[in-house]
């Protein structure tokens, strides 16, 4: 599991620097220009295969209870930062939240109606999952 969410972190790592380069130079060293659709294509192939990890990684951990987040579109700074999300047992218990998860209660997009986005919070800064047991 931890090697396949690295394999995602690198992914999303290495295709963030090649967009950057490719914005950098526009041609090779040949003088010919890069064929950006070809690229575009590739990098977008990247992303939708980081993607498809992540979601794999995220059932395989709700499976053994590891993933428990509070927000419809499930967060991905808890899987990235700490292998597992307990953010929605955190919530419940009026205690911080990620920041992914604070933003996307903000934004109306808590997956729970019984609680108020307003008792929602979070520290800003990387919040400690270690407390939490399943």
């Amino acid at each position: 599991m931890k090697h396949i969410l690295i394999f995602i972190a690198m992914t999303l790592l290495l295709t963030a620097c090649g967009t950057e380069r490719k914005q950098e130079t526009t041609q090779g060293e040949s003088g010919h220009k890069h064929d950006s659709l070809t690229e575009q294509a590739s990098i977008e192939g990247k992303v939708a295969k980081a993607k498809s990890l992540i979601q794999e990684a995220k059932r395989e951990l709700r499976l053994k209870e590891e993933y428990s987040c509070c927000i419809e579109t499930e967060c991905n700074t808890c899987l990235l930062e700490h292998l597992r999300c307990s953010c929605y047992d955190s919530v419940k218990q009026n205690k911080p939240v990620c920041n992914e998860c604070y933003a996307g209660w903000q934004r109306g997009d808590g997956a729970d109606p019984d609680i108020d986005k307003r008792q929602v919070s979070t520290t800003y800064v990387r919040h400690d999952h270690s407390s939490h047991t399943h």
